[in-house]
């Protein structure tokens, strides 16, 4: 019986249940601005779930965005003469879409991450299948997948 001014409470852990691996996928890829042309470099993100862009500012803070691979509606990559911008549009909101944005990466990184990218939302949208994500073959079929017709713009 409680006396007056004693409280009693259920105590659960909460982590003896869960299994820290399980549901918790390893990033596909993952890419960062490039440093001199950046002080606080932008990174991204890809798992086969979800695409996640931290924006570095100044002083420690980040602005941290996550989109589900459904909600992605396309990655766009502007090209410049040294870095490029990965454009990824978030349309969980279809009356306003979010241009989410990781500037100053190399081309190659921000080409490949589009490729990915544009794979994985292919297959989920047109239910095509990829070998499982652990394979090492995932990451290729969802680039050949996402590759654009003619696309060659480095010349690889």
């Amino acid at each position: 019986m409680l006396q007056t001014g004693q409280i009693k409470f259920n105590q659960i852990d909460l982590y003896s249940n869960f299994d820290h691996n399980e549901g918790v996928s390893d990033f596909l890829l993952k890419v960062s601005a490039i440093f001199p042309f950046d002080f606080f470099p932008d990174t991204v993100t890809v798992d086969s779930d979800k695409v996640s862009v931290i924006c570095k500012n100044f002083l420690g803070m980040q602005d941290i965005s996550s989109v589900l691979i459904e909600n992605i509606s396309h990655v766009d990559v502007s090209t410049g003469i040294l870095t490029c911008t990965l454009h990824i549009i978030d349309s969980s909101n279809y009356r306003n879409p979010i241009d989410i944005q990781a500037h100053n990466l190399r081309h190659t990184d921000a080409l490949k991450a589009r490729k990915l990218i544009q794979g994985l939302i292919a297959a989920r949208k047109h239910n095509l299948s990829l070998p499982d994500p652990d394979s090492p073959n995932y990451i290729k079929e969802a680039e050949k997948i996402g590759e654009a017709n003619g696309e060659n713009i480095l010349g690889n």
